[in-house]
């Protein structure tokens, strides 16, 4: 993508193992703890919810990196995009990391009807980040073509 350079990739892909080490090493299982590996899953309460790639709160992590994408451009407009989107990645990651800890996921079990909710898998977390990034992203493309052809771009 125009905008990011290759230190911008190697910066977003060192964020994304260090969100995964830290998850590791706050005990959160790699997978759905019941051995499944699925692209999508739909039903909210069952034992898979945040389990696996996808669900249905995905599509919230995408908006949020259309949030982040607007607020750059907007806060920090002359800095790189891919400074920008490592920030968006830091605060997804620290969002991860702060919605899995033991109060977050307490919390959670007090005021829902999340029976056995144990937190989210790191599949599943790393997954969320990835869908911010491609919100961040789809912005990023949009706004870029839209300067290449002319028309406003600015935010």
């Amino acid at each position: 993508m125009a905008g990011i350079s290759r230190t911008g990739w190697l910066v977003v892909a060192a964020l994304l193992a260090l969100l995964t080490a830290v998850l590791f090493l706050m005990g959160r299982p790699p997978i759905c703890p019941c051995g499944i590996v699925s692209l999508w899953h739909g039903t909210v309460q069952s034992n898979q919810n945040s389990q696996q790639v996808s669900d249905w709160y995905s599509f919230s992590h995408v908006i949020h990196g259309f949030i982040f994408f607007g607020l750059s451009r907007w806060l920090i407009p002359t800095r790189p995009l891919w400074v920008a989107l490592a920030i968006a990645i830091g605060i997804e990651g620290a969002w991860e990391i702060l919605e899995n800890s033991p109060i977050i996921i307490d919390r959670y079990r007090e005021v829902t009807m999340a029976y056995g909710y144990s937190g989210d898998s790191i599949l599943n977390s790393v997954s969320d980040a990835g869908f911010m990034i491609l919100g961040f992203l789809i912005l990023g493309l949009s706004f870029s073509s839209c300067s290449r052809s002319g028309r406003s771009a600015t935010i």
